[in-house]
């Protein structure tokens, strides 16, 4: 059945042989990442019927309720992460502290379960994912370890539970979707290449915070909504800051672009990251920053250019 279809372990062996880099291989430690996923996907797909949904008692980082299958997702990679050794620390936004390992010459930051409130009206989740090198391998990983600029990113990607499961993501070549087969339990090749369109009819934005867009910012919009004459006005999909979703868009081959910009409050200098595609929210400011950086600098993006204007520069 897998004849004449790539697995990501294929693909990972393959890149590496082509493109034989200094230092370690971080292809199992993105293999125990996958497995991660996978088993996340597992329990997503049964919603209520194994795992409560709502929201706890406990709240992350970020001071967001934390809902029980953040919890799981968490759990299960940290789980997966731990076996193989290949870490020197880890950062999620579910844990309070940077977890030092001090076994291996990676860092790994994640978000387990984005998204996690669209659970209970059946909206598509993801998980988000960074790894980086371990300035100083084989040690306890500290918080400054994790404030690298994106360019510095091993390898970068997000998993997709919607419909199927699309794991995507990059190892500085491109950017590659996979398709997870539930009746393997592997991930198969299946969009190489992936690109942002130079035309596209439609884009997917946060629109929230709309009123505190900077000029030019909403000008821009307004003029892709107005659309130009004798041709079709793009569409817009965009809503209230819990439940607007990109991923509903960020895997279409027709969709320019999904993001969240920034704003007055967030612009790079005051107490928010100025990374135009994953502001933090300013309700953050009274949360660790160890954590909030690390994801701010290393969470939002799946190719290599600066993932943040301010908190990794």
């Amino acid at each position: 059945m897998l004849a004449n279809r790539t697995t990501l372990a294929q693909f990972l062996a393959e890149d590496r042989r082509r493109h034989p880099a200094e230092g370690g291989d971080p292809s199992s430690l993105i293999l125990d990442v996958a497995r991660a996923c996978t088993e996340i996907a597992g329990r997503v797909a049964l919603g209520g019927l194994r795992d409560p949904l709502g929201g706890t008692e406990q709240a992350n980082v970020h001071g967001e309720v934390q809902h029980a299958l953040d919890v799981i997702a968490n759990d299960e990679f940290l789980r997966a992460s731990e076996r193989t050794g290949c870490l020197a620390g880890m950062v999620s936004e579910e844990l309070d502290e940077p977890a030092a390992l001090s076994r291996g010459e990676f860092l790994l930051v994640f978000d387990p379960l984005d998204g996690s409130s669209n659970i209970d009206v059946n909206v598509s989740v993801g998980s988000i994912f960074s790894i980086l090198g371990a300035p100083e391998p084989r040690v306890d990983a500290t918080t400054r370890d994790f404030l690298q600029p994106g360019t510095a990113q091993v390898c970068a990607g997000y998993a997709l539970y919607g419909p199927a499961t699309v794991l995507v993501l990059t190892v500085g070549r491109g950017v590659h979707a996979f398709t997870l087969d539930p009746a393997l339990g592997e991930f198969v090749l299946t969009r190489e290449a992936i690109g942002i369109p130079r035309h596209a009819s439609e884009f997917a934005i946060n629109a929230s915070n709309r009123r505190f867009w900077e000029p030019a910012v909403r000008r821009y919009f307004d003029e892709c909504l107005t659309g130009r004459a004798g041709r079709g006005t793009r569409t817009s999909t965009c809503g209230g800051w819990p439940r607007w979703s990109p991923r509903r868009t960020a895997s279409s081959p027709g969709v320019g672009y999904s993001c969240t910009p920034v704003t007055r409050r967030t612009r790079p200098g005051r107490d928010g990251c100025g990374c135009s595609t994953r502001p933090t929210p300013s309700r953050s400011s009274s949360s660790r920053p160890g954590a909030r950086r690390a994801r701010a600098a290393n969470g939002s993006s799946t190719s290599f250019p600066s993932a943040c204007t301010n908190a990794c520069r």
